[in-house]
């Protein structure tokens, strides 16, 4: 008698254990999975021709301004720069160049800035990002950003 005791307790044991140890937990909080081709704030990533030294995210939504984001090469890292200024040249059936200016978030050293915006309606709702190139100076050298395609 006392031996099955004996084995019905360490069952008991065992088996809560193994619930016990199953790795999940209901309050894990489970991240979204992030798009490849979205930078930081979901938007689409930008990345000098052949290179990826830097990164540009821009986002937009209908009647809200645009914004470019400077990021590091991973394009998990703000980076800020001293330009006042980023310029996107649109290729597309109605050519156009937007300024985007500088504006600085919480984080950015005095004088500098990750972020750049554009007023809304400047940037067209259907935009064709192998039609866009975007101009910058970063550390004194001048880049120029296509579609981050890889």
């Amino acid at each position: 008698m006392r031996r099955k005791r004996l084995g019905v307790f360490w069952l008991a044991v065992l088996l809560s254990l193994t619930v016990g140890c199953s790795g999940k937990s209901s309050d894990q909080k489970k991240e979204p999975k992030k798009d490849e081709d979205e930078g930081l704030h979901g938007g689409k990533l930008f990345a000098p021709k052949g290179q990826h030294t830097y990164h540009l995210e821009l986002t937009q939504a209908k009647d809200k301004p645009a914004y470019l984001y400077v990021l590091n090469d991973k394009a998990n890292k703000h980076v800020p720069i001293t330009a006042k200024t980023i310029e996107m040249e649109y290729k597309g059936d109605k050519p156009q160049k937007i300024e985007f200016k500088a504006e600085s978030q919480e984080g950015d050293p005095k004088d500098e800035s990750s972020r750049f915006t554009a007023p809304a309606g400047k940037i067209p709702d259907k935009l064709d990002l192998s039609k866009v190139e975007i101009h910058a100076e970063i550390k004194g050298k001048q880049y120029h950003f296509v579609e981050d395609k890889d």
